[in-house]
């Protein structure tokens, strides 16, 4: 039986609303978990992403994601013995180009090691 998981990956980031400054914070969400928690939702990768912004992005003003956060979609296929693997990347700028802030990626909330 085909397997397919489904999550998020990148940044929630935006205005903080004290003091006015640039902020983010890091987005890893199993998008299954968030599809049956939004009743109202489409369905829709667009509906489950305005979601997600709706719930986590509430420190920030006019929350988007970070230009390199992506979809990820791993699939595990029956394969006689075993399984295969497949990985299909997603990048939300094309989903929902709207939702993201442009020029700004997770490195940039990382600090410093």
């Amino acid at each position: 039986m085909l397997n397919i998981a489904h999550r998020i990956s990148g940044y929630i980031v935006g205005n903080m609303w004290v003091p006015q400054s640039l902020g983010g914070t890091p987005c890893s969400e199993n998008l299954r978990n968030l599809q049956a928690r939004f009743v109202n939702g489409d369905g829709t990768y667009r509906g489950i992403l305005e979601s997600v912004l709706m719930e986590k992005g509430g420190d920030f003003q006019n929350a988007q994601f970070s230009e390199d956060s992506e979809i990820i979609v791993d699939y595990r296929i029956p394969d006689g013995k075993g399984y295969k693997y497949r990985v299909k990347i997603l990048p939300v700028a094309k989903i929902a180009p709207d939702l993201i802030r442009r020029d700004t990626f997770s490195s940039d909330f990382m600090g410093e090691y």
